[in-house]
């Protein structure tokens, strides 16, 4: 019997499972030794010996990125300050700068964008760039957003993503743009930039966003709405779907170890296909209510999926 660090439950395994096990705990702790110093000696060591194991997992490219318990190593890497891991791994063929997978959690670009918007400072995504990132790129998850959606809430790098000829209209797979969550949430200032770059407005659907936005205490969706009005956005188009309040779940799964319970995040659908009034009217914003109708709010059209509404109105 022995206990597998993986799943976290004791288990039967052959001794060459086990066996097999300690060599993965092994390998994996002298990679993360090797990200943590930023040692490229030890780093080049144990990668070679993974590229030329018999075992089918250490020589898996696909699992490198994340033997960092489960983190990012490139991530890890960032974090630590040490660039020229960053731009080591980023020459070998194993790693990419944008997984095709967690990409909204652990993706490198992520993490830097999030800095640069805490900063203001842009070197660092230059620095990817200049290490072949795509700004444009989109993860392939559902939840992927391009990374101009990230940093809307900052101008100073709104201003460097369209100067790479980022497109402000591009759709994550979410269906979400930069637009929308700029409109949701981000300055005057920025969408007005986003729009001159292109960003479409007429027509869309951006009110209900920024009153949605105001829905989660983001200030400044009165000045926007007003903006959005004045250019052609319909005051009573309804919302894409969007997602919010997450809850913890469980689910059990069954595994080759026996089953293994799996806590998760789970969003229930709240807003989407809403128009700003109905949005208003479901968080009994009365503010916002009387805002929309001076403005030619319609308040006769029904609310879709009320059984969404309702479970949500609950929390």
């Amino acid at each position: 019997m022995s206990y597998n660090q993986l799943v976290g439950i004791a288990v039967y395994l052959p001794t060459d499972s086990i066996a097999s096990n300690q060599l993965h705990f092994a390998t994996r702790d002298r990679f993360k030794a090797a990200l943590q110093t930023g040692s490229l000696s030890d780093l080049r060591s144990v990668l070679e010996s993974m590229r030329t194991s018999p075992d089918e997992i250490l020589n898996r490219p696909s699992a490198w990125q994340y033997w960092d318990s489960g983190l990012n190593s490139m991530v890890t890497a960032y974090n630590a300050g040490y660039w020229h891991v960053i731009e080591y791994l980023a020459a070998q063929p194993e790693f990419n700068i944008v997984p095709p997978y967690w990409c909204r959690c652990e993706n490198l670009t992520h993490h830097v964008a999030r800095r640069a918007v805490e900063t203001g400072e842009t070197h660092e995504l230059q620095r990817l760039v200049d290490l072949g990132w795509d700004v444009s790129a989109i993860g392939d998850q559902a939840w992927c957003s391009p990374a101009l959606s990230l940093v809307t809430s900052n101008g100073t790098i709104v201003r460097w993503f369209l100067s790479q000829g980022v497109d402000p209209n591009v759709a994550g797979n979410s269906g979400d743009s930069a637009m929308v969550y700029a409109a949701r949430e981000a300055s005057l200032s920025s969408l007005v930039h986003l729009s001159i770059a292109g960003g479409r407005v007429e027509g869309t659907d951006l009110v209900a966003q920024a009153a949605i936005g105001h829905s989660w205490g983001r200030p400044g969706r009165f000045e926007v709405i007003e903006w959005l009005l004045e250019r052609g956005a319909g005051i009573d188009v309804m919302a894409k779907e969007s997602w919010k309040k997450p809850e913890e779940v469980e689910e059990t799964m069954e595994s080759t170890y026996g089953p293994i319970v799996l806590t998760f995040d789970h969003f229930l659908e709240a807003d989407g296909g809403q128009t700003a009034f109905n949005v208003a009217r479901i968080w009994g914003d009365r503010e916002l209510e009387g805002f929309l109708l001076a403005r030619g709010a319609d308040p006769q059209i029904e609310a879709v999926r009320k059984e969404k509404i309702l479970e949500f109105s609950r929390y």
